[in-house]
């Protein structure tokens, strides 16, 4: 599944997200190539995982501005794995973002707290991503 649900038209508040994020560094995991590869093209400078356990590795050596993960990883799943960031001292306060799909479990979503469904529109994904480093 495509992680962008269409590409957006070229706007001036499009172009201003992307500004405004070119420099954050993002650490990304989901096991959906196709998502990776989208986040590459919404951010300029993120690192990008299929593997949580590699994912856990980078963000124990290196700060990260944003986390933006899939629910369903492997070997361990998106619930753990944010538990795990959030104890490591150098990521202990970076914003997370879910962007999964196919959960209906409303006690999971809960533990989430920030998440979108995919398939996202760029738009709306900057808009959130706004939001979370607003708060």
């Amino acid at each position: 599944m495509s992680l962008i649900q269409k590409e957006a038209k070229p706007s001036l508040a499009l172009e201003k997200f992307k500004k405004r994020f070119s420099d954050i560094r993002v650490l990304a995991l989901d096991k959906d190539y196709d998502s990776l590869v989208q986040y590459k093209k919404l951010f300029s400078k993120v690192v990008i995982f299929n593997n949580s356990v590699e994912a856990l590795a980078a963000a124990e050596v290196q700060k990260f501005d944003l986390f933006i993960l899939d629910f369903y990883q492997y070997p361990i799943n998106g619930l753990e794995v944010l538990t795990q960031f959030h104890k490591l001292p150098l990521n202990i306060k970076t914003p997370t973002l879910f962007v999964t799909e196919g959960i209906n479990d409303g006690e999971i979503l809960l533990k989430l707290q920030n998440f979108l469904f995919k398939p996202i529109d760029a738009l709306e994904f900057y808009l959130y991503v706004n939001i979370l480093f607003k708060s």
